[in-house]
């Protein structure tokens, strides 16, 4: 048996004073079926588009967690990515922060402020894990992404909550804004970046295969993945 977390992830982003959670219709918040059950949270929060989050149980065995939040469109900004899969023996906790021109983020501030951060959960990490194929070019190179054990994904939870807040304030104090033009290539990559992200990363066939496709296709195009 897994040992099971004390709290589920949301139960820390429901605890941030600056999100607020928003109801989503009945039939996307939650799926249950025999052995599994899914649960879709959206939360809203100054200087933030979007916080959407997914959680996947299935039969006793397998844990599913993906959450992505969205910076305003007009902001020069990364989104925030984690994804905790948890299986038998081990856990794998990762964190990206994609975006259209990671070249231009080298000398943020905000994105040595996360660095700093996630220092603080080095030691959780058994083994490191390098980005997906298709992820290379749109996401920055950062240390919080590994094996870890499946004892310590309190931990994990709390350092992926530690990162957003960190994430969080530095967009709110933020002055990169995009110029008409920049705003124009940074949506056409976010969509194209979402959808190649929908189509290869294995958490939607995951889900599908859990909870179905319908709930699981509606979930990512009509919740998680839109814009």
């Amino acid at each position: 048996m897994i040992p099971l977390p004390l709290y589920p992830i949301d139960h820390h982003f429901q605890a941030m004073e600056t999100l607020e959670k928003e109801p989503l219709p009945k039939e996307l918040a939650r799926k249950n079926r025999i052995f599994s059950k899914g649960e879709l949270c959206l939360y809203r929060g100054k200087g933030i588009e979007k916080l959407v989050t997914l959680r996947v149980k299935g039969l006793h065995m397998y844990h599913y967690d993906f959450g992505i939040a969205y910076p305003p469109a007009e902001v020069d900004a990364p989104l925030f990515m984690y994804q905790v899969i948890v299986a038998p023996k081990r856990a794998l906790a990762l964190v990206h922060y994609p975006h259209w021109d990671i070249a231009s983020l080298a000398d943020r501030p905000g994105l040595r402020a996360l660095f700093i951060q996630e220092k603080e959960y080095k030691e959780l990490f058994i083994k490191d894990f390098k980005p997906q194929e298709f992820l290379t070019g749109d996401v920055i190179a950062n240390e919080f992404n590994g094996l870890v054990r499946t004892t310590d994904v309190d931990k994990v939870y709390q350092g992926v909550t530690a990162l957003f807040k960190v994430w969080h304030r530095e967009l709110e104090q933020s002055k990169a804004f995009l110029s008409e033009e920049a705003l124009d290539c940074a949506m056409t990559w976010k969509k194209d970046f979402t959808q190649r992200f929908y189509q290869k990363d294995y958490g939607y066939t995951a889900t599908k295969r859990y909870l179905g496709e319908r709930w699981a296709k509606k979930a990512f195009e009509e919740v998680l993945f839109t814009l």
